[in-house]
C-alpha cells in the first residue's frame, strides 16, 4: 500500500503530461472521504508536488491537482499561506470553467477547515480584483458555482474592511438577485450567510438589505422551511436586522419561536448555533426573553447543558454515547461549544425577567452551574459567570437562591484569571453579591474580598475598575462603621480622592458614590461621627473635589448628581458641617444646578437646599423624633400651578404633612444604564438634617451687599446666618419658580424649603407673584408623574423592578 501510494506521489513529477494528470486523479479518488488514505499521503509529502501540479498551464492538470488538494484541506499541515494561494488564485483566474470550479470548491473546503488559520487567508482574498472576480462567479448562470462561492464569500468576510471591499464590487446585489431567481436551498442559504456576514457589525448595509431591497420579506417565509438548515441560516440574518433596528416589531416574536424550535434537532452544530443566535436576539429585550421562556426555552437549554456537561465518574461512557455529525469538531470541542452556547442562551434569557430565572432554579441547575465555574475551559467558565451574574441581578433569588458560599469564593478566585472577559464578568457579579441582603456576602469578605476588588483598581482596564469600585460602593451601602473602617484601610483615603479626579468620568461618578456612602449612617449621633471622620481624613480637599465635580460642564448630569448628594449629606450633620459649606462656592454651584434640564439633578440640588435651611424644631419637651406641623409657607396655593391629575394632588398634599424632626432617609436606587453599566445601584442618602450645635463661624465676605466682616455667631443665630447667607446667593427666589417646575416632585421638594425661609424669627422675603413671572425660568423638560419620597425614619425607595427581581 505505501509503495503504490509513494509511486502516485513520484508520478506527479513525470515528464509526460498524461501521467501527471493521471496520477493527480488517482491521489484525488483515493482521498476523497478517506482520513486514512488522507493522513498517509500527507504524511508521505504529497502537498508539495500537488502545489506544483496545481500551478501547470494544462487545464486538466491544474484541475485534478487543485480538486486533490481542497480533499485534503482538513488535514493540511500548517502550511504558509504564501503556497496555497498562488496555485489557487491561478486556477480561479483562468479562462477554463473546470480549473475554476475546482479552484472555488478546493478554496471553500479550505476556508471552511478547523484545520486552517482562517485570518492568515483573509488578505490573500479580499483584494479588489479577487473580490471582483467572486462576485462574478456569483453572478455565473449556475447554481453549483454562485453557491461555492457565497460560502467563501461568508467565511472570508471576518470584519467591516471586507464587507466594504465587496460592497464596493456590488456582491450585495450579485447576492440578492440569485437569492430572489433560484430554488434551490443550499444556494439560497449560501447567500443568506454571505449576506449575514456582510450586514454583521454593519448598520448601512442592513439598511440597504432591508430598506432598499425589501430582504425581510423574502427571509421571513423561509423561517418556516422544513429544511433545519435553512431555517436557521434565515433566523441568523433576521437576528441581525432586529440589532440593527431593522425588523419590523411582531415580527421578532416569530423569529424566537423558530429559535426555541431548532433547538430541539439533532445536530449538535445546529443546536450550537441556535443557542448562541437566541442569546443574540433576547439578550436585550425583556419582551423577547418572555416569548422564549412561554415556549420552553430554559428547561431546552438546560437539557442541552446537563447532556453534555459531563461528570468525572461517567465522563468515559458519555463521550462514547455522543453522535458527533460534523468530522471537522472532535467529541470533546463539541461537548464545550453546547455547554458554552447553552449556558450563554440561559445568561441572555434570566437576564432581565423573573420567570426564566425561577424556571431556571426550579430546574436545579444552579449547582450544576456552580460546578461548571470550577471547569478548566474558558468558555464555560465564562458562560457560567455570565449566568450567575444574570441571576444576581434579581433581589429575590439573592436572598433565596444564591446562597452557597462556594459561589463567592469561586468568583473571588476568578478575578484572577488570565481572561480578562472572565475577570470582567465575575467582579460585575460581585457587585449583587456583596449588597447587605446577600447570604454570601459575608463569606466573600472573610476571604479576602475588599482586598481583591481594591486591587483591581490598578488594572489598566477601565471596566475592571468600574467593576471593582462599584462592588466597593455596595459593600459600603449601609455599612457599619467597622466596614467602612476595612474599606478605606485598604483603599485609602489618598487613592479616593485620586479617583474622585480621574480623568474617566465614570470613575469619578463611583468613587463620588462612595463618598456619599461613607457619608451618611443611620442615626443622628453616627451621622456626625462619620461626617467628622470623613472631614479628618480629607482635610479641605472634600469641598474642593465637591466644588470641581459641580463645575463639570457635560450633557451628563450623573456626576453632579452624586456630589449633590454628599453635599446633601454633609449639611445633614452639624452647624460645623454646614458652615463648612455655606463658606465656600458650593451653594452657588448647587443654585446653578437648580436650573439644569435634567430633573434629577434640579431634585437633588433642591434636597441640598432643604438640608442647608434645615431647622431644628424639637423642645426640650420633645425629646422623641414626633412628627410635627410646619408653619405654613407664605406662597399661597393660589399661586401655585394647579396639580394635573388626582395623584398629583395626593403627591402634593402628602409632601405638605410629611416634614418633620426626622433624623435621615436611606435611599436604595438601581440603575438603569446600558450593559456596559453594572446591574445594581446601591447608595444611602441624608436628607434631612440633625439638630444644630454649636460652632464658631469662619469670617465671609459677599460683594458689596454683604461687604461686612461675619464674626463668631451665637449659638441661636446658626439657623439665621445661613437663611441669610443663602438669601443673598438668590436661593428663596429660584425655589419660588421651582413651585412651577414641570416635575411634581421638585415642586413640592421647592415647597418644603421655602417653610425653612418663611419660618417667624426670619425677615420674609417681599414677593408677589408678578416678581415671580419676572424671574427666568429655567428649560425643563415636559410635564411627567413622579412619585414622591414621603419621610420616615428611615426610609427605602426601591426601584420598580426591585421588588420583582428585575434589573437593567
Amino acid at each position: 500500500m505505501i509503495t503504490h501510494l509513494r509511486q502516485h506521489i513520484t508520478a506527479l513529477e513525470a515528464p509526460q503530461l498524461s501521467s501527471r494528470i493521471a496520477a493527480a486523479r488517482s491521489i484525488k479518488n483515493a482521498v476523497v472521504g478517506n482520513p486514512t488514505n488522507k493522513r498517509l499521503f500527507i504524511s508521505n509529502g504529497v502537498i508539495q508536488p500537488l502545489i506544483t501540479a496545481a500551478s501547470h498551464d494544462s487545464p486538466e492538470l491544474a484541475e485534478q491537482a487543485i480538486s486533490a488538494i481542497g480533499s485534503l484541506a482538513s488535514f493540511l499541515p500548517p502550511l504558509p499561506v504564501e503556497q496555497l494561494a498562488p496555485p489557487i488564485l491561478r486556477c480561479l483566474f483562468s479562462e477554463d470553467i473546470r480549473p475554476v470550479n475546482a479552484a472555488a470548491r478546493a478554496l471553500k473546503l479550505i476556508v471552511c477547515s478547523d484545520a486552517i488559520d482562517i485570518n492568515e487567508f483573509v488578505p490573500a482574498f479580499t483584494t479588489p480584483d479577487v473580490a471582483r472576480r467572486l462576485v462574478e462567479l456569483i453572478s455565473y448562470n449556475d447554481d453549483g458555482i454562485p453557491e461555492v462561492c457565497a460560502v467563501v464569500l461568508s467565511r472570508i468576510c471576518v470584519s467591516v474592511e471586507e464587507a466594504t471591499v465587496f460592497e464596493q464590487v456590488n456582491a450585495i446585489t450579485a447576492l440578492v438577485q440569485i437569492l430572489c431567481r433560484t430554488n434551490h436551498e443550499r444556494c439560497i442559504e449560501a447567500c443568506l450567510s454571505a449576506l449575514s456576514a456582510l450586514s454583521r457589525n454593519n448598520s448601512a448595509i442592513s439598511r440597504q438589505l432591508t430598506c432598499t431591497h425589501g430582504l425581510v420579506n423574502v427571509v421571513m417565509p423561509l423561517t418556516h422551511s422544513t429544511t433545519p438548515s435553512l431555517r436557521l441560516t434565515a433566523c441568523q440574518i433576521l437576528t441581525i436586522f432586529h440589532s440593527d433596528g431593522f425588523l419590523p416589531s411582531g415580527l421578532d416574536s416569530a423569529v424566537v419561536t423558530a429559535l426555541v424550535n431548532l433547538l430541539d434537532e439533532t445536530l449538535p452544530q445546529m443546536q450550537i448555533t441556535a443557542a448562541f443566535t437566541l442569546s443574540d436576539l433576547v439578550g436585550h429585550s425583556p419582551e423577547l426573553q418572555s416569548v422564549a421562556t412561554k415556549n420552553k426555552a430554559v428547561s431546552k437549554l438546560i437539557t442541552i447543558f446537563y447532556d453534555n456537561m459531563p461528570q468525572d465518574d461517567e465522563q468515559s461512557d458519555e463521550v462514547d454515547m455522543v453522535d458527533v455529525s460534523f468530522p471537522s469538531q472532535a467529541k470533546h470541542e463539541y461537548r464545550v461549544d453546547a455547554c458554552a452556547s447553552a449556558l450563554t442562551a440561559l445568561a441572555a434569557l434570566t437576564r432581565n425577567i423573573d420567570a426564566s430565572r425561577v424556571a431556571l432554579v426550579e430546574e436545579d441547575a444552579l449547582p450544576r452551574i456552580i460546578v461548571a465555574l470550577q471547569e478548566d475551559n474558558d468558555d464555560i467558565v465564562l458562560a457560567a459567570v455570565q449566568c450567575v451574574r444574570s441571576l444576581s441581578r434579581s433581589v429575590k433569588i439573592v436572598r433565596r437562591d444564591i446562597a452557597d458560599d462556594q459561589i463567592g469564593v469561586t468568583l473571588l478566585h476568578l478575578l484572577s484569571s488570565s481572561n480578562v472577559a472572565i475577570r470582567r464578568s465575575a467582579s460585575a457579579a460581585l457587585c449583587n453579591l456583596v449588597l447587605e441582603f446577600s447570604p454570601i456576602r459575608t463569606s466573600i469578605l472573610e476571604n479576602g474580598g475588599i482586598c481583591i476588588l481594591t486591587g483591581l483598581l490598578s488594572s489598566v482596564d477601565d471596566e475592571l475598575r468600574e467593576n471593582a469600585l462599584w462592588a466597593l460602593k455596595n459593600i459600603l451601602f449601609k455599612a457599619d462603621s467597622e466596614t467602612k473602617t476595612a474599606v478605606m484601610n485598604q483603599l485609602g483615603y489618598t487613592n479616593l480622592q485620586a479617583l474622585c479626579t480621574d480623568t474617566h468620568l465614570r470613575i469619578r461618578e463611583l468613587a463620588m458614590m462612595i463618598v456619599r456612602n461613607l457619608a451618611c449612617s443611620g442615626s443622628t449621633e453616627s451621622q456626625r461621627e462619620e461626617l467628622d471622620a470623613l472631614f479628618a481624613a480629607t482635610g479641605n480637599k472634600l469641598i474642593s473635589i465637591l466644588s470641581e465635580a459641580l463645575r463639570v460642564d457635560t450633557e451628563s448630569s450623573k456626576l453632579a448628581v452624586q456630589a449633590l448628594y454628599v453635599v446633601c449629606n454633609i449639611a445633614s450633620g452639624t452647624e460645623e458641617h454646614k458652615a463648612s459649606l455655606i463658606d465656600s462656592d458650593i451653594p452657588g454651584l448647587i443654585l446653578k444646578w437648580t436650573s439644569h434640564k435634567d430633573e434629577g439633578a434640579r431634585i437633588a440640588a433642591v434636597w441640598c437646599a432643604i438640608n442647608l435651611s434645615w431647622k431644628d424644631r424639637r423642645t426640650p419637651s420633645q425629646p422623641s423624633l414626633h412628627r410635627q406641623r410646619l408653619p405654613r409657607c407664605v406662597l399661597r396655593p393660589q399661586h401655585l400651578p394647579a396639580p394635573s391629575s388626582p395623584f398629583s394632588r395626593r403627591v402634593l398634599e402628602r409632601s405638605d404633612r410629611s416634614y418633620g424632626g426626622v433624623n435621615a432617609i436611606m435611599t436604595e436606587q438601581r440603575d438603569s444604564s446600558p450593559e456596559t453599566e453594572m446591574d445594581v445601584e446601591h447608595e444611602n442618602v441624608l436628607m434631612i438634617s440633625a439638630a444644630p450645635e454649636p460652632h464658631h463661624l469662619r469670617t465671609h465676605t459677599r460683594g458689596a451687599s454683604s461687604a461686612r466682616r461675619r464674626g463668631p455667631a451665637p449659638k441661636s443665630s446658626g439657623y439665621q446666618w445661613r437663611i441669610e447667607r443663602l438669601r443673598e446667593l438668590g436661593f428663596e427666589v429660584r425655589l419660588r419658580s421651582l413651585t412651577n417646575d414641570p416635575h411634581i416632585e421638585v415642586q413640592g421638594r421647592a415647597r418644603a424649603a421655602l417653610e425653612f425661609f418663611d419660618c417667624g424669627d426670619v425677615n420674609p422675603l417681599d414677593y408677589s407673584p408678578s416678581a415671580l413671572l419676572e424671574y427666568d425660568s429655567p428649560s425643563v423638560l415636559p410635564p411627567q408623574s413622579s412619585r414622591a419620597l414621603s419621610h420616615s425614619i428611615v426610609h427605602r425607595v426601591l426601584a420598580s423592578d426591585s421588588s420583582s427581581g428585575g434589573s437593567t
